[in-house]
């Protein structure tokens, strides 16, 4: 793959998949043959040998780049063409543009761009501005991550996030059935409420379908430029339509929303007590490796285990995942606290002089029976002082 700054790097497999489940090139390799199109490989390095061929002096040349370079130079920047006959191998191109841009007379060009407002705005009948996107555990449209238990359990539902100021001038409490109407259509979420939104923005994620559906609501205003729809901003109206244990019924069949009067002013009523959301046939428990514990600096080259409480075996029969890492630390340097897994480290969280952490996890990887995950630490040499850590899990 390519990253943002234009080095080219290999991605390494972590896990091998489960028996009878092929990586995207098999399948695409696949189906090529099905449709009768041969010389199309499921191989990795065939495929990168064709890229190189193929980009040969273009403006992105991979030609120069091969596995061994990026495996000797931790990543090659493009351009990189391929090297004359006896010619040193190029180096690569760590930075663009640094005698001339690519225009007609190698000089920069600046575009003035005047703002300008979004395509529809609010008004009595649609007061609140409505913006899509993703939910990390749901990533774009759930098909595959909603058969990942855990991750079921972090978004279980399709949630609208509301602040709690507008919740309680319209009634809402978490977890309720909420409405969104917009002049295309309407969609049914639970209430996500949360002050992390402005009082005056909803928040839908667009991976559920149905009667769920972020885009039934949507401006299909495109921008002049570059043609983008505007999912992100349109104008929107709220209402309650249910309470926390009733189930998303569709909205109306109705396809444009009816003028509707003015909702009177609603008390706001006592927050229910919190209800588990997850299906009566998943159980999970809670899992923490935390507490207080005294550290002596070895060298911030030189993490240890901190203490046998900070390590846990998922049960055989389960799954787990990690969801949040608190730390704090007394001493005045810095230090850094280690996550591994099967003692292969796979995060580290910085904990500044007299600081603190919080890093929620959520990563998609689920955590077989069997996996065992512990948490060291490293402190400059002859630093003393103390550790407040909590790592939270989930088993399933």
């Amino acid at each position: 793959m390519t990253n943002l700054e234009g080095r080219v790097i290999r991605r390494r497999r972590a896990l091998d998949p489960p028996a009878g489940v092929p990586d995207d090139l098999q399948l695409l390799a696949t189906l090529a043959e099905r449709l009768g199109v041969g010389g199309f490989s499921g191989d990795p390095r065939t495929v990168f040998e064709e890229l190189r061929r193929a980009s040969a002096g273009g403006a992105a040349d991979y030609a120069g780049i091969s596995y061994a370079r990026i495996d000797a130079e931790d990543g090659v920047f493009w351009p990189c063409p391929a090297a004359e006959d006896g010619a040193p191998d190029h180096p690569g191109t760590p930075r663009l543009f640094t005698e001339r841009f690519a225009t007609p007379d190698g000089r920069a060009r600046f575009l003035r761009v005047e703002h300008v407002d979004a395509h529809e705005p609010t008004d009595a009948e649609y007061p609140y501005v409505l913006t899509t996107g993703r939910v990390l555990a749901q990533y774009q449209s759930g098909t595959q991550t909603r058969r990942t238990r855990s991750l079921q359990l972090i978004a279980p539902t399709p949630r609208a996030e509301l602040h709690p100021d507008l919740a309680r001038r319209l009634g809402i409490a978490q977890d309720d059935v909420v409405e969104l109407a917009t002049r295309r259509g309407r969609a049914r979420f639970h209430a996500a409420v949360t002050d992390a939104i402005r009082p005056d923005v909803v928040f839908a994620p667009f991976h559920w379908g149905g009667g769920s559906s972020a885009n039934a609501l949507t401006d299909p205003a495109l921008d002049p430029t570059s043609r983008m729809p505007a999912f992100k901003v349109c104008a929107v109206a709220v209402t309650r339509v249910g309470g926390p244990e009733e189930r998303i019924a569709p909205p109306a069949p109705a396809t444009q929303p009816q003028p509707r009067a003015a909702a009177p002013a609603v008390p706001a009523r006592p927050r229910p007590p919190a209800r588990s959301r997850r299906s009566p046939s998943m159980k999970s428990t809670p899992r923490f490796l935390q507490g207080v514990y005294p550290i002596t600096g070895e060298g911030l080259t030189k993490p240890g285990p901190v203490d046998a409480a900070l390590r846990y075996t998922v049960p055989s029969g389960c799954s787990a995942q990690a969801l949040y890492f608190r730390g704090g630390n007394s001493t005045g340097e810095l230090v850094y606290v280690l996550l591994l897994r099967d003692g292969e480290p796979v995060r580290w969280f910085p904990i500044g002089a007299r600081g603190d952490t919080h890093v929620p996890l959520r990563v998609v990887e689920d955590l077989p029976g069997g996996s065992v995950v512990e948490l060291h630490a490293a402190a400059p040499e002859g630093v003393t002082g103390e550790l407040v850590l909590d790592l939270g899990l989930v088993e399933v």
